[in-house]
């Protein structure tokens, strides 16, 4: 150092002592490396000079920041003494006095340390791991990406605001409240490149922000406060407008939350008024309530507003009046603002009002929906409450046994005399009207249930406090006198259903505090009224629901997709109806020919001209839901280039998908309830259908016709939606009952459907139309030709034969099932290149295949895929588009290479293959899989591979001469493949579409005598293979039966049980689950590796993953994107009876699942002849020790 600044050893020996000693700069040796002197970073920052004016604001700083906190701060006194040691008195002995002051308060190390740590993670971008505790609550733990340090402008403390794993958005955190704070892993998420704490405070009254519209905040300030206001610059924001004749004025500012300002506004005492918000004037109405009985002035309100509804740690309380009102104004508010025209009309019409007066009513009825909370057993829940109206008159009777209150049943019990007495309903209505409201919680209340209530009630005190809060809410809402609830059983029961929907949903956001903060009892129900609905207003629009209406103009096929229809699409387009009545369209037209775009078109026209309230795409797996969901994002984001849309991917593991955006950042307090993102309130299982667009598994749709909680919230979610099906086919037993049943429920909730399919059985046909009529006359009138459209509607019920846009020609060849022989016939016909699909019925035989073509080299290594459904999210996912990059219809560089897949490609995903083979399937899913064939136009094929060619793989035969299905019978029914072979056997080498579709399909699924002649070594394997089918679809029908919901015609639909069956619990029995399809079993498995410092989530990755403590929002995403599902039955009964890692079992998406380690990519299973390896080229092996495993239900 002496050489480089010309200098002696000696005077840097000085130099390195005086600014340790007088400038107090950090200097330490090097622990290691002797001679060496550093300055860390951590304890001292580059030299800055400043002016005595900067100094004093330097001073002045460093004084508030010790007068927010009553703990000694090290490092602010420390500051003080250096700015000390630079200036001249009187400053220095100020300072000087004000680091000794900060000295001499409580000494907190802890502080010390948390804020040493927090701005060490600041500065240096690394996430920090915090314990915070809210001012009335527990202490929690969240890891938070330090985005900004900043003090409050009127409050007493200093913030911290950064992304929160937790909240999964932009949070603040009061450092005073960090109890602990540590480093954490993890890469640190960077603000975005726009944030900027200037423009997001710009409207903070301190440090609340909000990425909603500012709130304009008023107040009347007397002429004795006026000359004080003008004295100081509040607000930069502010306004003072000119004095009144009386010397008064009024200030006026806008800020992003006025609550922050309510200790400040309280600080005027009498001397201000507030003019707006009215929540801000209602929060003083009830701050003056609170003065008033502490100083023994106050005039007790009537009996029936001391009752409360909900309750907060702190002991506060939210009156039930007022909780009745908020969710009768959030219901008001979805009518008026979210529900289209076309939903309104048909409601009013089945009630026979008109739409306003209709909405009105749901208001009102969804309002009484907790009346029940007006009686002894719910309100002794809280004891001051109890004590309170006792001493009022309200008697509480002994409670023996369990004291368990079902206030939702006994509003079911109270209902329907007051609805009668007060509102002019019909009794038996009334008591129809209280079921549906008493299911609010999800399941109706049955007959057992309510007897075993009944006497919960209440005397004639408490029926009088009934009484009273119906009849405000009579006066509030104005409710109309009606005589029908529909005008057929249908229509009831419809109505019936979607109220109970409506309910559930306003109850849900009305119960939410942050927005409907607690109220007081001496509140006007006049005044709250209004309050409530400006906060109904709010809620919905910051949970997304008022983004989107239907828009008034109509546009061409042409202006949706960029492209005119084709003949066939024009000839559907020309046939479908555009009036209101709910119409199902069957589009039966090859794979290829634009059934999507169809379908998206007459989506739009209906939104327009019925007035729908959006879309669903049901899609028959995940990878299908992910490849449509894009598309259909395309189409929406060029129909509504200007509109924000709200537009959800649902199936099991969408939330998890890197490609979906992440939520945007918008302000949040402490607490994760109420402040969300618009969109991200709809993603738990319950509430995704309620989004007015989305794509998903048809799985999701079938779940609003089982005997689920809130079933009727799905239904409601779906209703006066245009529903499309795509990809339908000839579905089993089990799941047609279940279709068939959901298509009976949609058309009576208003809702349009389209059924698009390339194969369907003319039986299934007649089914779906049958069910949606609600009769079967006129099916005999179905065309069965191909392609075909048939529209079904009330009053009308036609097919009629579309255009062919080009007859294909594929080859059709056979050749043998080992993997070995198809090594032997792909080797030369691949001499010229070409992209080759092998499409297996099971994941392992998948993955023999791969293995055996590895070894063979046919192409390199990377240019072989393996593609299933048993590997783990995060890899499959890139699988996934490495093979639509690769074989997608907009691949450039098509270069020689061979998928092999199970049956995640044979349906929806846009894939174009030179040559393919297939193992035998049935008939209508090996047309599927040869549309994957020739797919799109393409200048030139490689050299021996011009003709679409299908290798079909030829089931080995038993010795009695039967094929052997090798494992495919627990895939696929016996009598089905028995039927197909026959069929495809007897198709002359080669398939003519779409000329044969109609008699491939039929020879298969129709009447035995359209099919080919039966081999007589067959017969007895054919007829066996029948009448297990029989047998199988028998208990499949009575499987359905048993979990489907009534029609809505059923006279008795809501007083049957509605929550029999569990959604996705594992340690269900498989008799009690919420089935969408009868499959075996399945166990979740989040797939962990096990290193020297710890469980990781990837082969020779970073410690990650602690199973004793309660993932984060991040870490969470991170296990799920790890996890298999597994059918396996040993493997099944081996985890189920495993516990689940004690960190998930609280967890909302984890509870039900299991962890299965793996060390050296092997994850044994004690006391089982099993072993799970798992690889990133195979996914998920289950190999059984010691012997070749037998094919079985594994897959």
């Amino acid at each position: 150092m002496g050489e480089r600044l010309g200098t002696d050893r000696t005077n840097i020996w000085r130099i390195r002592k005086l600014m340790m000693d007088k400038m107090y700069i950090p200097i330490e040796q090097h622990p290691t490396e002797r001679g060496k002197w550093y300055i860390h970073p951590e304890y001292s920052i580059t030299h800055i000079a400043f002016s005595r004016e900067q100094m004093a604001a330097l001073y002045l700083a460093g004084r508030r920041l010790q007068q927010q906190t009553r703990t000694s701060q090290q490092h602010v006194a420390d500051m003080l003494q250096k700015v000390a040691h630079a200036l001249r008195k009187p400053l220095a002995e100020s300072l000087v006095q004000a680091a000794d002051h900060v000295l001499a308060q409580e000494q907190d190390e802890q502080q010390k340390q948390v804020f040493a740590t927090i701005v060490r993670c600041w500065l240096d971008q690394i996430p920090v791991r915090i314990v915070h505790r809210k001012l009335h609550g527990e202490p929690r733990n969240y890891v938070v990406h330090p985005w900004q340090i900043e003090p409050a402008v009127w409050g007493d403390g200093n913030y911290l605001l950064g992304y929160s794993e937790y909240h999964g958005k932009l949070a603040t955190f009061k450092l005073a409240r960090i109890e602990k704070a540590t480093e954490s892993v993890g890469r640190f998420r960077a603000a975005p490149g726009d944030f900027n704490i200037h423009d997001l405070l710009n409207f903070a009254w301190g440090i609340w922000h909000a990425d909603e519209e500012p709130v304009t905040v008023q107040l009347r300030f007397n002429k004795w406060a006026v000359p004080r206001l003008r004295e100081s610059i509040w607000h930069p924001q502010a306004r003072l407008f000119p004095p009144d004749e009386e010397g008064s004025c009024v200030w006026e500012v806008r800020v992003a939350e006025w609550r922050e300002m309510e200790s400040w506004v309280k600080g005027w005492g009498s001397n201000v008024e507030v003019i707006e918000p009215i929540e801000l004037r209602e929060r003083l109405v009830a701050e003056v309530g609170r003065l008033a009985r502490t100083y023994a002035t106050e005039t007790p309100p009537p009996a029936h507003r001391l009752l409360w509804a909900k309750t907060d740690a702190a002991g506060h309380t939210h009156p039930l009046f007022c909780h009745l009102i908020d969710v009768g104004q959030v219901a008001l508010a979805l009518w008026n603002d979210v529900l289209t025209s076309g939903f309104q009309a048909q409601i009013a019409e089945a009630l026979g009002t008109d739409p306003a007066s209709a909405g009105r009513l749901f208001a009102f009825w969804s309002g009484t929906h907790d009346i029940g909370k007006a009686s002894p057993n719910f309100q002794r829940k809280f004891g001051p409450a109890q004590s309170q109206l006792q001493r009022i008159g309200f008697t509480f009777p002994p409670v023996f046994g369990k004291n368990q209150c079902y206030h939702a049943t006994i509003s079911a019990l109270i209902l329907p005399a007051l609805l009668t007495a007060e509102t002019d309903l019909d009794a038996d209505q009334a008591r129809e009207v209280a079921q549906a409201l008493g299911g609010h919680h999800g399941s109706w209340p049955t007959a057992v249930v309510r007897r075993q209530h009944e006497a919960q009630i209440g005397d004639e005190r408490w029926q009088e406090a009934q009484r009273t809060l119906l009849r405000e809410l009579v006066d509030l809402f104005n409710p109309p006198t009606i005589r029908q609830l529909g005008r057929d059983d249908t229509e009831r029961g419809a109505i019936l259903v979607l109220l109970s929907g409506l309910a559930s949903v306003a109850d849900w956001m009305g119960s939410m505090s942050d927005y409907f903060q607690f109220s007081t009892a001496h509140v006007a129900p006049e005044l709250y009224v209004q309050i409530a609905a400006r906060r109904a207003e709010r809620v919905l629009k910051k949970l997304g629901w008022t983004d989107w209406q239907p828009t008034a103009t109509e546009l061409s096929f042409e202006a949706l997709h960029g492209f005119g229809p084709r003949p066939a699409q024009q000839a559907v387009i020309d046939l479908a109806p555009g009036e209101r009545e709910p119409t199902l369209i069957i589009a039966e037209v090859p794979t290829g020919a634009g059934k999507t775009e169809l379908a998206l078109y007459l989506a739009d026209r209906w939104a327009v001209t019925r007035r729908q309230q959006g879309l669903y795409v049901a899609m028959p797996t995940q990878a299908t839901s992910n490849q449509m969901w894009e598309r259909v994002g395309k189409f929406l984001r060029r129909r509504y280039p200007q509109e924000k849309i709200n537009f959800h991917l649902i199936h099991g593991n969408a939330q998890w998908r890197d490609d979906l955006p992440d939520l945007e950042f918008t302000t949040g307090d402490e607490s994760a309830q109420g402040n969300v993102e618009a969109q991200s309130w709809f993603l738990p299982r319950k509430r995704t259908l309620l989004a007015p667009f989305a794509v998903g598994t048809v799985d999701q749709a079938l779940l609003s016709t089982l005997q689920t909680r809130h079933f009727f919230v799905r239904l409601f979610g779906l209703s006066r939606k245009t529903v499309i099906f795509d990809e339908v086919h000839a579905y089993d037993t089990y799941m047609s009952s279940l279709f068939q049943r959901l298509l009976v429920w949609l058309r009576a909730v208003g809702s349009s459907v389209i059924v698009l399919s390339a194969t369907l059985p003319a039986s299934t046909r007649r089914e779906l139309v049958a069910a949606w009529r609600g009769r079967t006359d006129g099916l005999d009138t179905l065309s069965g030709c191909y392609p075909a459209v048939t529209v079904a509607a009330a009053s009308e019920l036609y097919s009629q034969s579309l255009p062919v846009d080009d007859t294909r020609t594929i080859n059709l060849e056979w050749i043998g099932h080992n993997p070995e022989a198809i090594v032997a016939e792909l080797r030369p016909r691949l001499q010229n290149g070409g992209c080759v699909a092998i499409i297996c019925n099971r994941v392992r035989r998948a993955q023999e295949i791969y293995s055996v073509l590895q070894a063979a080299q046919l192409v390199p290594d990377d240019d072989l895929i393996l593609f299933h459904a048993r590997t783990p999210g995060i890899w499959r996912n890139a699988t996934e588009k490495d093979v639509l990059d690769r074989f997608g219809k907009e691949a450039q560089e098509r270069r020689p290479a061979i998928v092999v897949a199970t049956q995640v490609i044979e349906q929806s995903l846009d894939l174009d293959f030179d040559l393919m083979v297939s193992d035998l399937a049935p008939v209508d899913l090996i047309l599927q899989r040869a549309g994957r064939l020739h797919r799109h136009e393409r200048d030139t094929r490689p050299l021996g591979l011009e003709r679409p060619t299908l290798l079909i793989t030829t089931p080995a035969n038993k010795n009695d001469g039967a094929p052997d299905w090798s494992g495919d019978e627990y895939v696929y029914e016996p009598y089905v493949l028995f039927r197909s072979l026959l069929t495809l056997r007897a198709a002359d080498e080669q398939l003519v579409l779409p000329v044969q579709t109609v008699d491939l399909i039929e020879s298969v699924y129709g009447e035995e005598a359209k099919m080919p002649d039966l081999p007589s070594e067959w017969t007895d394997g054919f007829n066996k293979a029948r009448q297990s089918m029989a047998a199988r679809q028998r208990k499949a029908e009575m499987e359905a039966y048993n979990r489907l919901v009534a029609l809505p015609a059923y006279e008795e639909l809501l007083w049957l049980p509605n929550d029999l069956l569990a959604e996705e619990e594992a340690d269900v029995h498989q008799s009690l689950q919420a089935l969408t399809r009868l499959i075996e079993p399945s166990v979740r498995l989040v797939c962990l590796h096990q290193e020297a410092d710890g469980l990781a989530l990837d082969p020779g990755g970073p410690p990650a993953v602690d199973l004793k403590t309660k993932p984060s929002h991040e870490q969470t995403k991170e296990l799920a994107q790890r996890v298999v599902t597994v059918t396996h039955r040993a493997i099944y009964n081996y985890f189920t009876r495993q516990n689940t890692p004690s960190g998930w079992r609280e967890h909302t998406l984890l509870h039900t699942h299991r962890a299965a380690i793996f060390v050296d990519g092997e994850c044994r299973l004690e006391g089982t002849d099993y072993v799970l390896r798992l690889s990133r080229r195979l996914g998920l092996e289950i190999v059984k020790i010691g012997s070749s495993a037998s094919p079985d239900a594994e897959d």
